[in-house]
């Protein structure tokens, strides 16, 4: 049997094989300043001349001896012998020392009085005033900026010696296609070398990106050979598990050494790392999730002790939303949603599966989880590390509970707005629980509408709280079949049901009850439930199931027929104090907008007749 890894060593083990094992190459390169932008200083830059190098004109006007306009005053205005005509820029002439602004002097032909005495270096630039020859303009492990470049080119400095560091970028995989395509089923856009090329460019190094490799030994040995020749670090990603064209390993192994195989982290458990003619190889997993946190502990960090500048984060201390589960011995990095409420800043984990790319998007940050620990409880302080700049916080938005098309909608119109919002999902109750610890701004939950009734356990959860209810939108939810079917028709046909509690299911139970059919009278009914709309159609499509609920556009979508039975709303809760708030009021300008209700209604299978109104909802006798 093929093992799964070569070894499984913790998290701060590989970090320090890492540094131990390679110094920085120390290249060096000397680029224009058109090029500078984002580059590192290999050493300092010290100024070749003074400036200005000589005394210049601060103000238009005259320049004079200081000496010379003792006494001047409006009552009592002083001719002036000698002086000279100067503007702003022009050199002061030798044995002058002050300059007389033009609003205070007095021109009657060629002489010239002054109203204002004027003391040594009035209104004078004088030399070296900005930088002195020889001072140092930047040090050595500058992050050069926009702004240096103004400023080394009035120095008089044209091109720059800085950090060299090229990173190649091999893609490995059978799977891959190039970024761009809609791949089919079992084919993947090779997106990885993307997102890694724009992280190191942005700590200042150059990247080379190879084509994608299919998965043989032969052809990644020989694409690796290539880039020993070009590049001081090497990115191998996919071909890292232990699968059965899993050859990086290998390669790394037959090509040099291997340094270790397998890492107590989470994501990027196959990560490895070897050495190759003295360079370093790292191997990282080809899910998308697992390689960004790879790229950015692994690799990013030796960047950094080769003197590159850490790709931006801030970390922050904030309280946590919802409990995280963590297993010991594993570094964990989960990605999170941060936001500022009131005097505190709370945070909402998002899932942690390795192919779940929006989970990166989606968040603002993320949290370490050391291996000793087990997870966080919720209302724990920890550290997060943001990447965001922490104002972009302060306008942030944070919801829990369910994720609808709807919710997107309304996010687009708040960004403009300034306010960001982040929807994290989470079952309706737990984002009830949320709420009420002050820990989101808001819930989002859905409840099921038949005419003037509104069903489910939520209701009932809400009693004797403070809060407002805002529809966002109302989606049509009924039957879907092949052929159109009624309720009276389900026990005559197979029923594909939803889990308990969820508002397909709150729908049905409520109908066949109001028509009196049994649940045990319609077939498939008991039977193991589909975990979404998606399940449902497959079964329909397939012919294990005749018919169950979805909504109407997912219906149309798959080419089906559909029998209206009610809406299902998608709701925003907040707690009534809310309802003067500045992110409140936005979001009520937006859902009353016509904008909004156009952009809703061309999704749709939606109804915004109830959108933006204020609902107060079981508030209590105090």
């Amino acid at each position: 049997m093929k093992r799964r890894y070569l070894s499984l060593i913790p998290f701060d083990e590989a970090v320090r094989i890492l540094k131990d094992t390679f110094p920085s190459p120390g290249i060096t390169e000397c680029i224009s300043l058109e090029q500078a932008v984002g580059r590192v200083t290999a050493e300092p830059v010290f100024a070749p001349f003074s400036v200005p190098e000589v005394n210049l004109a601060g103000m238009d006007g005259i320049a004079v001896r200081s000496a010379d306009t003792k006494g001047a005053s409006e009552r009592n205005p002083l001719k002036i012998d000698e002086f000279t005509l100067v503007n702003t820029g022009h050199v002061i002439p030798q044995g002058c020392d002050a300059v007389v602004m033009i609003e205070d002097v007095w021109r009657d032909g060629p002489d010239c009085r002054i109203r204002k005495s004027a003391f040594p270096g009035q209104f004078i630039r004088p030399a070296g005033e900005d930088i002195r020859e020889g001072d140092l303009i930047v040090p050595r492990g500058h992050v050069v900026r926009p702004f240096d470049i103004g400023a080394f080119a009035t120095y008089g400095i044209s091109s720059l010696k800085v950090i060299s560091v090229s990173v190649g970028l091999i893609p490995v995989g059978d799977e891959l296609i190039p970024a761009g395509a809609r791949p089919r089923p079992g084919i993947v856009p090779e997106s990885n070398t993307l997102f890694a090329r724009e992280y190191f460019t942005g700590m200042g190094a150059a990247c080379n990106r190879y084509p994608i490799t299919r998965d043989t030994k032969q052809l990644i040995s020989d694409m690796l050979d290539r880039a020993l020749d070009e590049n001081e670090l090497i990115i191998l990603f996919g071909g890292s598990s232990a699968g059965t064209k899993d050859y990086v390993e290998q390669v790394i192994a037959s090509c040099g050494t291997l340094l270790f195989h397998g890492v107590g982290m989470k994501p990027g458990t196959p990560a490895m790392a070897g050495s190759c003619d003295g360079i370093p190889v790292i191997g990282v997993p080809g899910f998308p999730v697992a390689a960004a946190c790879v790229i950015r502990e692994f690799a990013g960090r030796l960047l950094e002790w080769w003197g590159l500048p850490p790709y931006p984060t801030f970390p922050t201390r904030a309280h946590l939303a919802t409990r995280i589960h963590s297993e010991l011995g594993y570094e964990e990095f989960v990605q999170v949603s941060a936001a500022r409420i009131g005097d505190r800043i709370s945070v909402m984990p998002h899932s942690r599966g390795n192919g779940v790319q929006m989970s990166i998007v989606r968040s603002n940050g993320f949290v370490r989880i050391p291996s000793s620990y087990e997870g966080y409880e919720a209302g724990d302080e920890i550290q997060v590390h943001l990447t965001v700049p922490p104002m972009h916080v302060d306008n942030s938005l944070l919801i829990c509970g369910i994720r609808d098309e709807c919710i997107h909608i309304l996010s687009n119109f708040l960004s403009p707005r300034r306010l960001f919002l982040h929807c994290c999902s989470i079952p309706d109750i737990s984002a009830l629980e949320t709420l009420k610890k002050g820990m989101c701004h808001a819930a989002s939950v859905s409840l099921v509408r038949i005419g003037a009734w509104e069903g489910g356990a939520l209701p009932r959860m809400m009693e004797g709280l403070n809060l407002m209810r805002i529809p966002v939108a109302e989606a049509e939810i009924g039957l879907v079949s092949r052929d159109s079917v009624t309720i009276d028709n389900l026990p005559l046909l197979r029923f594909m049901n939803r889990a308990r509690g969820t508002p397909a299911r709150i729908l049905i139970d409520e109908l066949l009850d109001r028509n009196n059919i049994a649940p045990d009278k319609v077939p498939g009914y008991a039977s193991p439930a589909a975990r979404n709309e998606g399940g449902v159609i497959t079964a329909i499509k397939n012919g294990s199931a005749d018919t169950g609920i979805c909504r109407k556009r997912t219906a149309e979508k798959a080419d089906l027929c559909w029998t209206p039975l009610g809406y299902e709303s998608y709701d925003l809760l907040f707690p009534l104090r809310a309802m003067e708030e500045t992110p409140t009021i936005e979001i009520l300008t937006v859902l009353k907008s016509d904008q909004f209700r156009t952009a809703i209604s061309h999704l749709g299978g939606y109804c915004t007749e109830r959108s933006g109104q204020v609902i107060p909802i079981f508030t209590d006798s105090t």
